[in-house]
């Protein structure tokens, strides 16, 4: 074939010649079916003479004119026939594609997998060449100053084969690593980027637990060695689509790697093992934008308040603007910069270790071994390591002095009609009031430092005899018994206000009628006789009307704004028996006695003549621990108020904002950053349509909300390739029944029905099921009593759902991967939160 053939179809006959396992296929050359194919490329020769404009309607216009020549199409008919496929899938091939700068991969189309004897080429042959001239064509090449010139292509046809998983991988021949994307099915391959993949690096020869009991180990082997004898053969990086079935595979296209795929230098490691109990799902970019910029101000501060110096915080500010990413919609740690971060303070070494021991990250992170510091180092950080440990452990002065200047700015807002505002004079109310709580919330992370802190010397005296199951048991007993926490008030409150509609035969009608929730509450507010609870319900949602699950996404409703969502909560508490703390109190203290023991025991085994001096050095260390878990939670509850001020300032730019028709809908302003609205404020934005921004975000977080999830833990190499760390579930064989395992985070042992709850919804029948999600925030507290029991993806003995249903009594397990798409509502199981095991009872 004289005519340029495109390196998709020169990589398939290099394929072909070297390994067996290439799917049959043709080469079509589309100057053989196209009478006037010449003109018509000379007629698009001419329209993008001009490089600076890409005439692309008269490109396709001149495409769609072309004719076919009905002999040439039956020579390609009988050809197609002599592949002997059931099914064929058409890939356009193009000269620009696949070469060693530019990838252009997925800008030409591919088509099928069509039935052999049922497709119409005309399309497939118009889709293929429209598809050079595209627009996403042509804005890959402006973005890389690649002109866009007339192209020579072909079209292959190849026998479509069937698997059950496909994917991508990424193979470098001087490396032992294999960077894997794994989709279900086919649609990896056929889809592209559209495809939902899980991805990870691979250096081992077993068979991935997501492929397991579908794919044979040998199967596996013989891929693995078939994929690095092609980058050996290449002798470059390469970029290779393949498709497994249970025992055999096939290798459809491979191409030369434009980005470095393991350059360390552009390698940033990302996890949301801890931020996604505060931040789940997909979080808009106006919350991502406001934490963002929240942590950039919030650390140096804190860093301040311990005595680091000015200059050392300084060096590091790009590591305080980017703590925090947001990937695919989901906020993640920026790792790497946690851990230079944590290196600024004194005793890295030890800090390091109770940092992860709080945050469970999905993976602790390799580091290069850094030089012993010298005595004189160790002498130069003495003052600092002095007023760290004193503001440690004097922390309550300070606790005290935050609570008081809290107050004060939440009592000035309170007086503070926004309403009264113009657009710049809101944003300049609200700049002061964000400078008043960042450079206050210093205290907050003081105490989050010390929870760290003591929790990890608690933890380390007992993994000194115990193993992590069972000192995870002790440590939750311990960390939660006799400690008084806010978090529990509002759970007080709404058994109250429940117990009063229990108490009128009228008021227990209304709400287990079918009234709708907002017909109630207007009904409670104008009934003279049910003054008492609607005062009650006024008195909760003033109070706590911030609490709401997801309460620190800006975007998130609260009970502030939609009063009617108490209700359902209400109407739960009325048709169930919930647990109440009073009943759970002598089960618990019994259990807090027996770890309390055992945890005396690790303490004698240590040195029996040093006892009476390291037992009071112990209990000090655990009422530390237990103070500052306790301090934390009501700190929390105040970050929620906040959270709240700032929800009702944004929206009111938004308010603002919409009355200008600068955006369409008062929330349409979630849709944009913080940095945005702010100089839309003062006029210094640079983009005028804003509401197309917003329409376009729309439609970008809607096809995050359809995409699978990514990992707990993930690696960004380059741009634009992304690779996942899938976490494998650990699965227990168990008779006919299955297993999962994770932390055992409250004890005690249930069966019942599941209820799963990826988002949460209030009106769904919580009383009784055992409640299983992606993670809790500190806005589900009041669903607790109504549950038997708790299941997440996320979290550790630390979170808020492992120390409020140890509190309760509810049987907790944490942290099981996936559990959310293993379990079904209505599945029947055992859930085990002495051992941390979920066992199935109805397969």
């Amino acid at each position: 074939m004289r005519r340029t053939i495109g390196n998709k179809a020169t990589n398939l006959i290099w394929l072909k010649q070297r390994i067996s396992q290439v799917p049959d296929f043709i080469i079509i050359d589309p100057a053989e079916l196209v009478r006037d194919f010449k003109e018509i490329n000379d007629r698009i020769r001419l329209l993008l003479e001009d490089p600076s404009s890409v005439p692309i309607d008269e490109i396709q216009k001149a495409i769609h004119e072309a004719c076919l020549d009905p002999k040439g199409l039956d020579v390609l008919s009988s050809r197609l026939k002599g592949l002997n496929a059931k099914k064929i899938i058409f890939r356009t091939s193009a000269a620009q594609e696949d070469t060693a700068a530019f990838s252009f991969a997925g800008m030409y189309r591919s088509f099928g997998p069509y039935d052999a004897a049922l497709f119409d080429f005309e399309d497939v042959l118009r889709g293929s060449w429209e598809s050079l001239y595209s627009e996403r064509t042509v804005s890959y090449a402006r973005v890389r100053n690649q002109p866009v010139r007339m192209q020579n292509f072909c079209i292959v046809a190849q026998e479509f084969f069937l698997g059950v998983f496909s994917g991508v991988a990424f193979v470098d021949p001087g490396e032992r690593k294999i960077v894997l994307t794994i989709g279900e099915g086919v649609q990896a391959v056929v889809e592209g980027e559209n495809a939902h993949t899980n991805a990870f690096t691979y250096d081992d020869v077993s068979v991935p637990a997501i492929l397991r009991n579908r794919i044979s180990g040998e199967t596996w082997k013989r891929f693995l060695a078939t994929i690095k004898h092609i980058a050996h053969e290449k002798e470059r990086p390469q970029d290779i689509e393949w498709i497994l079935q249970k025992n055999n595979f096939a290798i459809v296209q491979t191409r030369d790697v434009t980005v470095s795929i393991y350059g360390h230098d552009d390698e940033i490691v990302w996890d949301n093992t801890n931020i996604a109990e505060s931040y789940p799902g997909i979080t808009l970019p106006l919350t991502f934008s406001f934490i963002r910029h929240a942590y950039s101000r919030v650390y140096p501060h804190f860093l301040q308040l311990v005595g680091v110096p000015s200059k050392n915080i300084k060096e590091k500010q790009n590591i305080f603007i980017n703590l925090l990413g947001h990937i695919h919609g989901h906020v993640y740690y920026n790792v790497r910069n946690w851990y230079e971060m944590i290196r600024l303070l004194p005793g890295y070494r030890f800090n390091k270790d109770f940092f992860e021991a709080m945050w469970n990250p999905k993976k602790k992170l390799s580091e290069k071994t850094h030089r012993r510091k010298s005595l004189l180092s160790y002498i130069a950080l003495a003052p600092l390591f002095t007023r760290f440990l004193i503001k440690i452990v004097f922390i309550r002065t300070s606790v005290a002095r935050f609570l008081g200047h809290y107050q004060e700015a939440v009592d000035s807002f309170s007086k503070t009609s926004l309403t009264e505002k113009s657009l710049r004079e809101l944003k300049g109310y609200y700049l002061a009031i964000e400078d008043s709580f960042f450079s206050a919330w210093a205290v907050p992370i003081l105490n989050d430092f010390r929870v760290m802190i003591f929790h990890g010397m608690l933890r380390r005296l007992v993994t000194s005899e115990k193993g992590e199951d069972e000192a995870n048991q002790i440590i939750s007993s311990l960390l939660t018994q006799d400690v008084v926490m806010r978090s529990f008030a509002p759970i007080e409150d709404i058994l109250h206000i429940a117990h009063l509609c229990k108490e009128s035969t009228d008021m227990r009608a209304v709400m287990t009628g079918d009234e709708n929730n907002q017909h109630i509450l207007q009904y409670l507010r104008e009934t003279p006789g049910a003054k008492e609870i609607y005062e009650a319900i006024v008195r909760y949602i003033d109070a706590y009307g911030d609490r709401n699950p997801s309460e620190l996404k800006l975007e998130s409703p609260t009970m502030k704004e939609r009063p009617e969502l108490i209700i359902d909560l209400i109407k739960h508490y009325i048709r169930s028996e919930p647990h109440n703390r009073t009943n759970e109190k002598k089960t618990h203290h019994d259990l807090y006695l027996s770890k309390l023991d055992e945890f005396k025991k690790i303490i004698r085994n240590k040195s029996k003549m040093a006892f009476p001096l390291l037992w009071p050095i112990s209990t000090w260390i655990l009422a530390t621990a237990k103070d500052a878990v306790a301090t934390r939670e009501h700190l929390r509850l105040l970050r929620s108020s906040a959270f709240g001020i700032a929800r009702k300032m944004f929206y009111r730019f938004g308010v603002l904002l919409g009355h200008d028709n600068i955006i369409f809908s008062s929330r349409d302003i979630f849709y944009l950053t913080r940095e945005e609205v702010l100089r839309i404020a003062d006029g210094t934005g640079v983009n005028s349509s804003v509401a197309q921004i917003v329409e376009q975000r729309k439609h970008q977080f809607k096809r995050y909300r359809t995409d699978a999830a990514p990992s707990r833990r993930i690696r960004t190499v380059g741009y634009p390739v992304v690779t996942r760390i899938v976490a494998d579930t650990d699965e227990i064989e168990s008779g006919d029944v299955k297993t999962f395992r994770g932390i055992a985070a409250s004890p005690g042992r249930v069966t019942a029905e599941v209820l799963c709850m990826k988002e949460f919804d209030s009106a769904l029948p919580l009383a009784g099921k055992i409640l299983v999600t992606l993670q809790t925030d500190p806005g589900w507290t009041t669903v607790f009593p109504l549950i038997s029991g708790l299941i997440t993806e996320r979290g550790n003995i630390l979170s808020h759902a492992a120390i409020i249903s140890r509190e309760l009594g509810i049987p907790s397990v944490l942290a099981i991967e996936r559990i959310t798409d293993i379990l079904k509502t209505g599945d029947v199981i055992e859930l085990d939160g002495n051992l941390g095991t979920v066992t199935k009872k109805n397969d």
